[in-house]
């Protein structure tokens, strides 16, 4: 399954224009008659020059004068009624022409093809709320956007699995769509963007922004580059920052790029200096000055693309993907292949999790609607089998305690009796980060008599034969060993990496005697 595959639309183009001409200088040609503005319309007026003056009356008493001026006026009602025909919008000169808001001008140029209730993108334009402002304010970053090429496409293409979800978030609180243009600034709705401030995720959270809005950090998990996660942070952000400044959304936008306190600051100088408060009469920081600009210029360009001749493919107004929540941790191979998917669609969909397996704080994950479905049912087929395989019953369940040894781990506990690390975190209520201590007591779940014997099973083989450019860390990652473990089987030193050809053992060749409780 090609899980970014998009839909395009077919664009009628209009008359070959340039790209800048619509807010350069609007309609090139320029009809040249005299006009007045009379309450907001436009009158066209025939003005024509006085045909004598006082003082010289009598000339126009002379009847050679008159029978030239008879001959003159013909001439010229023929050359006005020659021009009517020629150019409709200068035959009724005394028609008042009402001249629409520049905005709804401009967004009803060619818009028959885009009002298409299917397509996500107007979903988007529907929510619009921003306010109108002149073109001169963000002339360089619509030129900018513009300049760039197939960049909507690609943006498009990144934000289709994700988009939705973010739409429907801000709908739900009531929020302007155009707040779902932010990740096209941040990061081009790049997963894994990161700055040189430590931002990450689409939403580019800097470390302390993204925890003081529960976004945990740590060495398995980064909530900052969680779509889910990061998505209802920014939302919360964003409707902190949109009360803080009263509903002056261009405002809480330039907050959320340099921080509430610089446009309180700055608010606060132009009082002091009688001067207004409005983002546009603001010193702010040249990256803020431009940051609320780079949003209007793309929410324009959104509006219409096609006036632009911007290729905007359409995203289907329905969700793309399903949260799957979890019991226990899944390595994102294993979570793959249950999916269906390959391990990189799943990875893209996840990029929170740094270490290939998800996180025990963060217990779900992000799979396309039909691979949720398939994930699920393999799951529970899974699970039923292992169910059915290794859980004693409970009339003969019984609590055998092992003793941790010195080298011993969660993982290598758990591979010696069968089971996994979550599973025998969960037998001894642990956290899976818990460490264990040497002569500590665990209860390892056995259905047998008062002593038992366990012998160590695995679903990979016994030995491994390593091939080029092949790590302990690649084979121990490939086969869900602990690479501690794999180092000690095969009494490799720490530094050191296997030689190619040679044979590793993954497993250990030993009994373990379980002393009964």
């Amino acid at each position: 399954m090609n899980l970014l595959k998009i839909e395009s639309v077919e664009l009628n183009h209009a008359p070959k224009q340039h790209r800048l001409a619509p807010f350069l200088g609007g309609n090139l040609l320029q009809f040249w008659q005299p006009i007045r503005i009379v309450a907001g319309n436009v009158k066209t007026e025939n003005h024509q020059p006085p045909l004598g003056r006082q003082g010289h009356m009598d000339r126009s008493h002379n009847p050679l004068f008159l029978l030239l001026f008879a001959l003159l006026l013909s001439t010229l009602q023929g050359c006005v009624q020659h021009a009517s025909k020629s150019s409709p919008l200068q035959a009724n000169t005394s028609r008042n022409i009402t001249l629409p808001p520049a905005e709804h001008s401009q967004q009803n140029y060619l818009l028959t093809a885009q009002n298409n209730p299917h397509d996500l993108w107007q979903r988007i334009r529907d929510g619009f709320q921003l306010p109108t402002v002149h073109q001169q304010q963000f002339r360089s970053q619509m030129h900018h956007f513009l300049s760039l090429e197939h960049f909507f496409e690609n943006v498009s293409q990144r934000a289709e699995p994700f988009l939705y979800f973010i739409v429907d978030s801000l709908e739900k609180r009531g929020l302007p769509t155009e707040l779902a243009l932010i990740p096209v600034i941040e990061s081009a709705f790049k997963p894994l963007a990161h700055s040189s401030s430590k931002a990450a995720g689409i939403w580019q959270f800097i470390p302390s922004t993204g925890r003081l809005y529960d976004l945990k950090q740590n060495h398995w998990y980064d909530g900052r580059r969680d779509i889910y996660a990061s998505t209802l942070a920014a939302i919360n952000l964003l409707d902190d920052l949109g009360k803080q400044f009263n509903g002056d959304w261009l405002l809480a936008i330039a907050a959320y790029n340099g921080g509430p306190t610089m446009v309180l600051k700055a608010m606060a100088k132009n009082r002091r200096l009688g001067k207004p408060t409005d983002f546009w009469h603001l010193e702010l920081r040249s990256e803020t000055q431009r940051y609320v600009p780079k949003l209007l210029a793309i929410r324009k360009i959104i509006r219409n693309p096609k006036r632009y001749r911007i290729n905007l493919p359409l995203i289907p107004n329905h969700p793309q993907l399903a949260k799957v929540n979890l019991s226990a941790q899944i390595s994102l191979k294993t979570a793959a292949t249950l999916a269906e998917l390959s391990t990189a669609e799943t990875t893209h969909l996840n990029p929170a999790f740094k270490r290939g397996i998800t996180s025990p704080h963060a217990q779900y994950l992000l799979l396309p609607m039909e691979q949720a479905k398939i994930f699920s049912f393999n799951l529970k087929r899974i699970q039923r089998q292992r169910l059915k395989k290794t859980e004693p019953s409970r009339e003969k369940s019984r609590k055998n305690h092992y003793r941790v040894q010195q080298t011993d781990t969660l993982w290598s506990i758990a591979y010696r009796f069968g089971t996994t690390a979550p599973q025998l975190a969960l037998w001894n209520q642990i956290d899976l980060q818990y460490k264990i201590r040497v002569g500590q007591h665990l209860r390892i779940a056995s259905g047998r008599g008062k002593t038992t014997e366990v012998t160590f099973k695995t679903r990979h083989p016994l030995h491994y034969r390593v091939k080029k450019n092949e790590s302990l860390f690649l084979i121990a990652r490939r086969f869900e060993l602990n690479i501690a473990d794999l180092r000690r089987w095969n009494r490799i030193d720490y530094g050191q990496q296997p030689n190619v050809g040679q044979l590793l053992r993954l497993t250990p060749e030993r009994k373990v005697r379980l002393n009964a409780s």
